[in-house]
């Protein structure tokens, strides 16, 4: 689905298939490959083959879901395997550690240090909504507030709060950030696989649903006809 190469490295998000299925889904993984060596970093989600075959084209707002968060995964991958590269000093285990320069026991610093990272490459946009982020965690939750505390029941009643107020298409930012941030505490090992709190049968993003309204032939056939003499 998504796929880079620079250099004589190959970055890619497979359907990882080297295990048995387990309810017809295997992990989405993102595969790193140098020099026919390959390693494999995760991204929380599972998928059956046939939803991993729509998810490229895909308009179902809970497929597009899952897709974002699998390109997120696979950016955050990207993106340092990059900055080693520009280094001169790319290696596996150098790649490893860079993933692991995430540090901290609150989600608080996770977003500091993100904050900090993206001011740094300029992804300014992305960075203010971070700080957004922060901004809520700080006013609803406090300043520090533990990796391990955020758990489903955490994510419900934090996403209650914020839907007073907010729209769901806001609150989903919101909650797409944390889940970014709980991806990477559990790629560097900041928590066991079983803390992650985001997926299937555990806390899932709402999405809002967007207002559909037919034209009807009559305004169809107005639109093949319109003509205009500005470029």
């Amino acid at each position: 689905m998504f796929n880079s190469i620079k250099d004589d490295i190959t970055i890619a998000t497979i359907l990882d298939k080297r295990s048995p299925a387990v309810n017809d889904e295997w992990p989405v993984r993102i595969r790193v490959t140098r020099a026919r060596v390959r390693k494999y970093f995760p991204t929380g989600i599972k998928c059956s083959e046939t939803v991993w075959e729509k998810l490229k084209n895909t308009k179902a707002k809970v497929l597009i879901d899952i897709r974002d968060q699998i390109e997120n995964s696979y950016n955050i991958i990207k993106s340092h395997v990059f900055e080693l590269q520009s280094k001169d000093n790319f290696t596996f285990d150098n790649l490893k550690r860079s993933l692991l320069h995430y540090s901290g026991e609150s989600i608080n610093t996770l977003l500091e240090q993100k904050i900090a990272e993206l001011k740094k490459s300029g992804q300014i946009g992305t960075k203010e909504s971070y700080e957004n982020t922060l901004s809520n965690i700080r006013r609803y939750r406090g300043n520090n507030i533990p990796i391990e505390n955020i758990t489903l029941e955490w994510l419900k009643e934090y996403e209650e709060i914020l839907l007073d107020g907010r729209s769901v298409a806001t609150v989903g930012i919101n909650m797409r950030n944390i889940r970014t941030m709980m991806n990477i505490a559990k790629e560097a090992g900041l928590i066991k696989a079983q803390q992650y709190p985001f997926g299937k049968n555990k806390f899932e993003i709402k999405t809002s649903e967007g207002r559909k309204k037919a034209i009807n032939l009559e305004q169809i056939k107005r639109i093949a006809n319109f003509s205009c003499d500005d470029p």
